[in-house]
Parts: C-alpha cells; sequence; structure tokens
C-alpha cells in the first residue's frame, strides 16, 4: 500500500513537471512567434523606406535638400563597395535613438545608420564612427561581414568607401577588417595627440584579418564602421581617408 501511494504521487509530480515544461515551451512558441510577426513587419516598413530615400542619391550626387525634407537629422551618405550598404546617415543627441528607430523616426527594431553623436560631420574628426545593426536580410549593416571574407578582399576594388556630407564627398581606402568580442577601445574619435594616434592605428591594424599595406600615419583621418556578428562579437571596418572634394 505504501509503494502504491509512493507511486502515485511520483506519477503526479511527473505530471505536474511535464504540464509546466509544456507551458513553458508554449509561453516561448507564443514570444517568438510574435518576435518573428514584429520583426517582419519592421523588415516590410525598413524596406519600403529604403526603397523611399534610394531614388534621393542619383549615382554620385545626393538631393541633401530633399534627404533633409524627410528627416533634418540626416548628414550624409554612406556607400561600401562590395557590400549592399548604400544608405543615409543619420545623427542624433545619442547613440541610443536611432537603434531603434527608423529613418522616418518611426519605432523599428531593424534601426537606421548612424553617425557618433560626438563626431562633427561639418569638419570630420580624426575618426568618425558609424554604426548599424547587421541583418541576415541583408539591410542596414547585414552585408558587412561581406569584408571578412577572402573574396571581398581579393579585389581591390571593394577597398573602398564612400562618405558624401553636403559639403563634400570624401573617399576611404580599408586598412583593416576584423571580427572582435564587444569592446569600445577603437571608438575614439578624437586624440591628444600624435602616439595616441598611431597606438590607436597599430592596435585596430594588427587586429586585421587581412593584410593591407595603406597604414594611416599621424596626419590622416579615419572611418570607422561598426555593426553586431552576433550577441558577444562585432564585426569593425577601418578605412583612411585618400580623397576628398567640394560638392559646390
Amino acid at each position: 500500500m505504501h509503494n502504491f501511494i509512493k507511486e502515485n504521487k511520483c506519477l503526479k509530480l511527473k505530471k505536474s513537471i511535464l504540464i509546466t515544461i509544456g507551458v513553458i515551451l508554449g509561453c516561448i512558441l507564443i514570444f517568438s512567434l510574435g518576435k518573428i510577426y514584429f520583426w517582419q513587419k519592421d523588415y516590410q516598413k525598413t524596406n519600403e523606406i529604403i526603397n523611399e530615400v534610394l531614388i534621393l542619391r542619383d549615382q554620385n550626387k545626393v538631393d541633401f535638400k530633399d534627404l533633409k525634407s524627410k528627416n533634418p537629422d540626416s548628414v550624409a551618405w554612406l556607400s561600401v563597395a562590395g557590400t549592399e550598404i548604400n544608405y543615409p546617415v543619420v545623427q542624433t543627441k545619442d547613440n541610443n535613438y536611432y537603434l531603434k528607430h527608423s529613418f522616418d523616426k518611426s519605432y523599428n527594431q531593424a534601426g537606421w545608420i548612424f553617425a557618433d553623436y560626438r563626431n562633427n560631420m561639418k569638419n570630420l574628426d580624426k575618426n568618425t564612427i558609424i554604426y548599424g545593426h547587421a541583418f541576415l536580410i541583408k539591410i542596414m549593416f547585414g552585408t558587412l561581414k561581406n569584408t571578412l571574407e577572402q573574396d571581398w578582399y581579393s579585389n581591390p576594388d571593394n577597398h573602398f568607401v564612400r562618405l558624401t556630407t553636403e559639403d563634400e564627398t570624401t573617399t576611404w581606402e580599408v586598412f583593416s577588417t576584423y571580427r572582435i568580442k564587444t569592446t569600445d577601445d577603437y571608438l575614439a574619435v578624437s586624440f591628444n595627440n600624435d602616439t595616441e594616434f598611431n597606438n590607436f592605428v597599430d592596435l585596430v591594424k594588427n587586429r586585421s584579418i587581412h593584410r593591407f599595406e595603406n597604414i594611416p600615419n599621424f596626419s590622416d583621418k579615419t572611418i570607422t564602421l561598426s555593426t553586431c556578428y552576433n550577441l558577444s562579437e562585432r564585426v569593425v571596418v577601418h578605412a583612411k581617408l585618400i580623397e576628398a572634394h567640394d560638392n559646390n
């Protein structure tokens, strides 16, 4: 009799555990489906916005008047050779807003491409930093990871970044690209002296998975593109300024 009662309690306990597990798995499934649904809506909305803003760029010319009429935070247009990155860049008073807001300022998990709030986009700093989310669907900075591939590196035409502001069009040549655990040691926008800048250059060039010959010196300016690779790693690209000309 005692064994029967004991077995019955065990069965009830197992049943209770199974029900609890089932409820937990059901909640996870519902949550995941909800995330997928809203992610899909954000993706569709982002694609619509991308199509709307792309018409404001005609080859190498950007219509900043119309761009700013759609979003006054617009400060530049960025394109990266060998990727699908070809977007207007925005900037606001912090580095949080555009993580979850699109170009039209609507809430959106895809966010938008944005410049570090510390950067002066009128007179570019020693290191201009631009951020964006990475998506498997290849929007925003989703294709920045192309720079890690041998095929990308093997084509010298891919080694260039173009940044167009209202005042000038600049061309930058990549000198480092890598994947790294999350850190902020490459996110300085200015340096107290040439030694600090040279130390920065040494730090990031030594991380590069490809070998580039065009290493910056103390008189150069650099641009840094940063995105997520996964929850704990980043993909980072550094390039040095090699050409600039007025848009007027």
